[in-house]
């Protein structure tokens, strides 16, 4: 996979309950643009893996902040594999925002930051009649980040 250039493949926003409120991938497909989690209720399949990679991530702080010399320190990243690289940010709402990339894609810890600042804090929570819980459906959120993204991806190259 080292051939593969470099490129986002998914976008997930976990509520701090573990719930997934947003996900997205496909950036190169401009036609629809579709939270995931919205259609995946009935999905057992992605139900589960949102778990996992929930679950993934509270091993990985825990693990991390365990091995760490500066205990009081979160100090998770990011972690790669050879088939990929997941980039994590945590906001102190307990939001969580994480990028899956190809494994050879530089931090984009400043991306997931832009995405909270400049989308998520204007469009969804400063919107009075979003339910922190609930999925996100706001299309102009999701239409901005997968553009955002996709930009981003085109940079990346």
């Amino acid at each position: 996979m080292t051939s593969q250039g470099k490129k986002i493949i998914e976008f997930f926003i976990f509520h701090r309950n573990g719930t997934c409120l947003c996900h997205l991938d496909k950036f190169e497909e401009q036609n629809q643009i579709i939270n995931k989690v919205i259609n995946a209720s009935s999905n057992k399949e992605t139900q589960h893996r949102y778990k996992l990679i929930y679950g993934v991530l509270f091993t990985m702080k825990s693990f991390v902040k365990t091995l760490s010399p500066l205990k009081n320190l979160d100090s998770l990243k990011s972690f790669s594999t050879l088939n990929y690289k997941l980039h994590y940010i945590e906001f102190l709402n307990g939001l969580r925002f994480i990028f899956i990339s190809t494994p050879n894609t530089s931090d984009l810890g400043e991306e997931l930051r832009n995405i909270h600042k400049y989308y998520y804090t204007t469009m969804i929570s400063k919107n009075v009649f979003y339910n922190t819980e609930d999925q996100i459906k706001n299309e102009m959120f999701l239409e901005k980040v997968h553009k955002y993204i996709s930009q981003l991806n085109k940079t990346l190259k």
